[in-house]
């Protein structure tokens, strides 16, 4: 090979050095990047928590407004039908008194009928009117109370379109702050990404080159490949990206590292009446009821509203996310020792497979059926086992929901 040839090899791997070493220092700044990234982002998930609870409270408490108004409504309903029956009866004995009343003193004389009948109707009127007293008041004490009824309606009513409206607020706020979570995520994964294949090609093609020069140079310039740990999809042996993680519905599995929790809680097995429960809802089928199947339920199954929010119930790692088999969308958390919580039927999941999640973080949103609200169905599972979920539940919140 000629001095020219090995001059510009030399040359062409001084390009790529420098090349490599500028891809490097963009590693590094944006590696400072995502940590302030993810500082923000663990700033959006404690401000989601707090969203995702204040949402749930709103629901709750729409539900209860909503079945008051629905008492209240049955209660006027049967006072209406009470005093149409009191206004028939008054209506009747009022007639014939005042028929009675309308007879003239002169024609009591000529009345045919003996002394002791017209004792007997002495007696019946003397009866008579006391009772129409007792009526008298009953309905108007029945007025007065359905008039009661009436502004304890506009009252629950007025509450109503409050809490939907706060409700609202908050919904929007919080597909605000996983909108901006989302996109953090992208930009962090797409940014680091590229840089990362960059870095690999060029180190590639350095390798290639100094095999070529090793005879030419007495002392090569060293090259560092970037670690495993490196990698942007966190350290995959095979060096290969991550898919774009929007909203998928394909299904996928993740391992569970780290010990299977978050440090900032108990292990799960020693979080017994900890854990949150997904939804706010009416519990519509409890673990051990027999089904139409004629098999027993193996979780917990509550009634949601449209658009009901579901959250992580404890900390742990998305597991599994997508369609599977029957179960519609199905979400996994994984919590370590051998536990998992799986969430099923779920409208629109909002984690993806990888991402740590927090307890009382929202994962997903429920959405109204065409034959009724929609439920969701939770499974706790130890080893492969279910187990029954509601006693590791909060209490306050079983009571709720029960």
């Amino acid at each position: 090979m000629g001095a020219g040839a090995e001059d510009g090899t030399k040359s062409d791997l001084r390009l790529i050095e420098r090349a490599f070493e500028q891809e490097k220092k963009e590693q590094i700044r944006l590696k400072r990047q995502n940590s302030d990234l993810a500082r923000e982002v663990s700033g959006l998930r404690k401000g989601m928590i707090i969203a995702a609870r204040k949402a749930q409270e709103g629901e709750e408490t729409l539900s209860n407004v909503e079945a008051m108004l629905d008492q209240l409504n049955a209660q006027v309903a049967e006072k209406r039908k009470d005093l149409s029956t009191r206004r028939r009866q008054m209506t009747g004995t009022l007639a014939a008194l005042e028929r009675l009343a309308l007879l003239p003193p002169e024609a009591l004389i000529a009345w045919r009928e003996s002394a002791s009948d017209s004792i007997r109707s002495a007696l019946l009127l003397r009866t008579i009117i006391p009772a129409l007293n007792t009526r008298s008041r009953a309905l108007a004490s029945d007025l007065k109370s359905l008039a009661s009824l009436r502004i304890e309606i506009k009252t629950r009513h007025d509450e109503l379109l409050e809490t939907t409206l706060n409700l609202d607020e908050e919904r929007a706020r919080l597909e605000g702050l996983i909108g901006r979570k989302k996109a953090l995520r992208l930009k962090v994964e797409k940014d680091t990404q590229k840089t990362a294949k960059k870095m690999r090609k060029l180190a590639a093609e350095a390798k290639n080159l100094r095999e070529l020069v090793l005879g030419l140079d007495e002392a090569p310039l060293m090259m560092v490949p970037p670690k495993p740990d490196e990698r942007p999809n966190g350290g995959d042996p095979t060096g290969e990206a991550e898919p774009d993680r929007k909203e998928s519905k394909t299904a996928a599995l993740s391992p569970l590292g780290n010990g299977g929790y978050l440090p900032s809680q108990l292990p799960i097995s020693r979080a017994k009446g900890r854990l949150l429960l997904p939804v706010r809802g009416k519990i519509l089928e409890k673990y051990g009821d027999s089904l139409d199947s004629g098999l027993s339920s193996k979780g917990v199954r509550l009634e949601t509203r449209d658009a009901a929010r579901v959250v992580a119930p404890y900390d742990g790692e998305v597991v599994f996310a997508g369609p599977f088999r029957g179960y519609g969308q199905l979400l996994i958390i994984a919590h370590g020792e051998g536990y998992h919580i799986l969430l099923a039927g779920i409208s629109r999941i909002d984690s993806v497979v990888g991402q740590r999640v927090l307890a009382g973080e929202p994962v997903g949103v429920m959405r109204k059926l065409k034959d009724g609200n929609p439920s969701l169905y939770i499974e706790l599972r130890r080893k492969g086992e279910p187990i029954n979920p509601l006693p590791w539940m909060v209490a306050s919140q079983k009571k709720v929901s029960g």
